[in-house]
């Protein structure tokens, strides 16, 4: 910013995000006791994630972990699966609201954000698979007060991710990955944990 890096140490909570998927094709609804037994098959489908500005944030720190604004992602993708490998492949679009509040006590507009990903999954088991995946992004250039910035971004990033059923309800995910392209934005190395639970 104006010649000078910034960073910042914080601690907190992120935006909470909620996303509802569909399937057009494939992926019936079965009972548990039918799914184990489903063959694989073509999928095709969509979401509508949407993320609410529930996070840390200060308007006068440029580097929250928050955003302060609202913002819907709709997606489409598809499955194909061969043998114990499958591909997937999505685009989407991010559309933001603005943010009244940014760091300078300007409003903060942004264009929409296009996204395409590709993941190349192979399957141990049927508890347990490895990812590797690929995206890339464009767009989303934007205005602080009506006035542009030249920060049109046009970024990629790559990654492998490890899954293993530990039982029937839950999932354990560990993931790498790695900023390739950074023309604007988050260039970072990131590693992650997740655990999903099934009620």
């Amino acid at each position: 910013v104006n010649g000078k890096r910034l960073s910042r140490d914080v601690c907190g909570q992120g935006d909470i995000k909620a996303r509802l998927i569909y399937n057009f094709y494939g992926a019936p609804a079965l009972e548990l006791k039918d799914f184990v037994r489903q063959k694989k098959d073509v999928v095709v489908g969509a979401s509508l994630q949407v993320g609410a500005p529930t996070g840390l944030y200060d308007m006068n720190r440029l580097l929250n972990i928050g955003a302060n604004r609202w913002f819907i992602e709709p997606e489409i993708g598809a499955s194909f699966p061969w043998g114990n490998f499958s591909v997937e492949m999505a685009a989407g679009v991010n559309i933001f609201t603005d943010n009244d509040a940014y760091f300078g006590g300007v409003t903060l507009k942004q264009d929409p954000l296009y996204n395409l990903q590709a993941h190349f999954n192979y399957d141990f088991s049927p508890r347990q698979w490895v990812s590797f995946s690929g995206n890339y992004y464009f767009g989303g250039s934007t205005y602080q007060n009506g006035v542009p910035s030249p920060d049109r971004q046009t970024n990629s990033r790559v990654g492998i991710q490890y899954s293993i059923a530990l039982d029937r309800q839950n999932i354990l995910k560990l993931s790498v990955s790695k900023g390739v392209i950074t023309r604007i934005g988050n260039d970072s190395n990131n590693l992650g944990i997740a655990w999903f639970h099934r009620w």
